[in-house]
């Protein structure tokens, strides 16, 4: 799965950003201040997105978690931040979105916990491309009436069986997409099974980093440092230090 991940971009990961997703990207004078860094971002939170499909807004700014545009309770969304790939084609919240809106979210990396066993609790790792490049991860979106004359973009991330490294820690991943990849499915012309058979097990590496992260409040460049194995600490929760 992927419930909390970092948005922090130099100006070297924003030229790529464009130059990836060059053929799907409407930018205005103002795209700059669509950028917004965060180290924790989570569900329910503001994030940069490229939409794509009807309505796109191309870069836009969406709320971490999915309020499906029929949606009467915005509270639907804490449930809906990731979508089985599996599946995605069956949901009601979803099967509408996959040949409609899709968009792809640009993140510096995202975590993942590990389970150490009920004494132990659980120890947060940091995934981010092995090659160093920014991670790319699929995902659908959809708009929705607030009520007030506005709407409001949200997003889902979609996640498939883990592989690789990352299978030792979660048996769910989210759906990495490269530069090819990433401009088929915003571009409809790369569908789930076909994005899922072009998966790159090894682009994924990983470290420990401290339990601060599993509180949404701490959102600061400390949380990316890594903890040794031999140096875990034992408190802190899921969502709250």
């Amino acid at each position: 799965m992927c419930g909390r991940f970092a948005q922090v971009f130099e100006d070297k990961d924003v030229s790529r950003i464009e130059e990836i997703l060059r053929a799907s990207l409407r930018i205005s004078d103002d795209a700059a201040d669509l950028m917004l860094d965060s180290f924790n971002i989570a569900p329910s939170q503001d994030a940069l997105v490229c939409e794509a499909g009807e309505d796109a807004a191309g870069m836009a700014r969406a709320k971490f978690g999915l309020t499906p545009s029929w949606a009467k309770d915005a509270s639907i969304s804490a449930k809906m931040i990731n979508a089985r790939s599996e599946t995605v084609h069956e949901k009601p919240a979803y099967r509408g979105l996959v040949d409609r809106r899709r968009c792809v979210v640009p993140m510096s990396g995202f975590y993942e916990w590990e389970d150490l066993g009920s004494k132990k609790g659980k120890q947060p790792w940091f995934l981010s491309r092995a090659d160093g490049d920014v991670l790319m991860l699929a995902g659908l979106w959809d708009r929705c009436d607030t009520g007030n004359e506005e709407s409001m973009d949200s997003f889902t991330l979609l996640t498939t069986q883990a592989r690789g490294m990352l299978a030792e820690l979660h048996h769910r991943m989210p759906v990495v997409v490269d530069s090819d990849t990433a401009n088929g499915w915003l571009g409809m012309s790369v569908g789930v099974d076909e994005l899922l058979s072009m998966l790159d097990a090894d682009a994924l590496r990983g470290y420990r980093v401290g339990k601060r992260v599993n509180s949404p409040s701490n959102n600061d460049a400390s949380l990316l440092d890594e903890v040794r194995e031999g140096e875990i600490e034992r408190d802190g929760t899921l969502w709250g230090s």
